[in-house]
């Protein structure tokens, strides 16, 4: 389980771009520390990585340490919603907890080796490997829902245009909520309606958007998801690995499309679910989300922002004439607020929820 999942303009897209290049992009999948314990006083910025049981790293995350003589707490930078974490660091050996209330806790235990921490956390009975690195990054909190600049790279669609009848906009009525930190009450992701020929099992295909690795596979939440059948699958890009690809209600291809698997783009990864035998019904659409890493955590962004002109025009092909025609502004969105009970919709607002494409 990750930690977390139980809680623009140029000039920042230059920085962001160095930071990635000089801080963040070694962390994914570095080498082991060396040396002797160096780690006296843990007071300052580090990086937080995860690490599943497959090997396979989570996102960094930025926490900032106090020590105060055997006393430490660790905050997670910038992020308002999670508690302080409290607890020791003696003799190069670390414990922290996290008290999340109701009575569930996140433990962090571990030690210095080298100029890195390194140990476990365990949280709702499951535990996992972790890592920590010193880092210079001081992050501006004020800007941690700064507008961005997504990156135009993806050249391969996921799936098979001429199955497809409509998309539903991003930040649209559609669905239910699906919002980063910095929205929400919209549905920040893309589904897609397919024509009425194309509704079954085994006739849509789903494909990787870009050469990158699955980092992980989870059952889908609506029918049942069987061994191999009706899962959300997480592509990390290798090309750019701050963008992280969901596919949703995927009937995988075989059996190794596992976590740590290494897929190229344009390399089909399964089927897109549309029948469910367990409800007996079929499925409206499927969908497909990007999610953006900052060094303040993951912004969701359109997939069509980061498509490429070449990839964008076999849309426009079909109709669409600008990405726009596919995407509500945020500003649009909070002038039409939607409203939540839970996850649920409870109104679909004034403003279009679905672009119909030409034939």
């Amino acid at each position: 389980m990750h930690l977390l999942m139980c809680m623009g303009n140029m000039a920042s897209m230059k920085f962001l771009a160095v930071l990635f290049a000089l801080s963040l992009a070694p962390l994914w999948g570095c080498g082991e520390g060396e040396g002797d314990v160096t780690q006296d006083d843990l007071t300052g910025g580090w990086w937080f990585v995860g690490t599943s049981d497959t090997g396979v790293d989570d996102d960094p995350i930025h926490v900032t340490m106090v020590q105060s003589g055997t006393a430490i707490t660790i905050e997670l930078t910038c992020v308002d919603d999670w508690p302080v974490g409290t607890g020791s660091y003696v003799a190069g050996a670390l414990s922290v907890t996290f008290d999340l209330g109701g009575g569930e806790v996140v433990t962090v235990t571990g030690a210095a080796v080298g100029d890195e921490l390194r140990g476990t956390y365990t949280v709702s009975g499951e535990t996992e490997s972790w890592r920590m690195e010193r880092t210079d990054v001081v992050l501006d909190c004020t800007q941690a829902c700064a507008p961005t600049t997504p990156m135009r790279f993806v050249n391969d669609d996921f799936t098979n245009l001429a199955a497809v009848a409509e998309i539903s906009l991003f930040r649209s009525s559609e669905g239910h909520d699906y919002s980063d930190p910095c929205e929400e009450c919209r549905s920040m992701k893309h589904y897609y309606l397919p024509k009425p020929a194309f509704l079954g099992n085994d006739v849509i295909e789903l494909r990787a958007p870009v050469d990158g690795t699955i980092i992980e596979v989870t059952d889908a939440r609506h029918g049942a998801s069987p061994p191999g059948e009706n899962k959300q699958v997480r592509i990390r890009s290798s090309l750019h690995p701050e963008y992280t690809f969901i596919l949703f209600h995927v009937d995988l291809l075989d059996a190794a499309f596992v976590v740590g698997k290494v897929v190229g783009a344009g390399e089909q990864i399964g089927w897109a679910r549309m029948w469910y035998p367990d409800l007996d019904s079929f499925a409206h659409d499927f969908d497909i989300a990007v999610w953006y890493f900052t060094p303040y955590g993951e912004r969701y962004v359109s997939f069509f922002d980061v498509m490429t002109d070449t990839l964008f025009a076999t849309y426009q092909a079909r109709g669409i004439t600008t990405r726009s025609d596919l995407i509500l502004d945020e500003a649009a969105r909070d002038a039409d607020p939607l409203f939540c009970a839970g996850e649920s919709f409870t109104n679909v607002g004034t403003l279009p929820v679905w672009a119909v494409l030409s034939p």
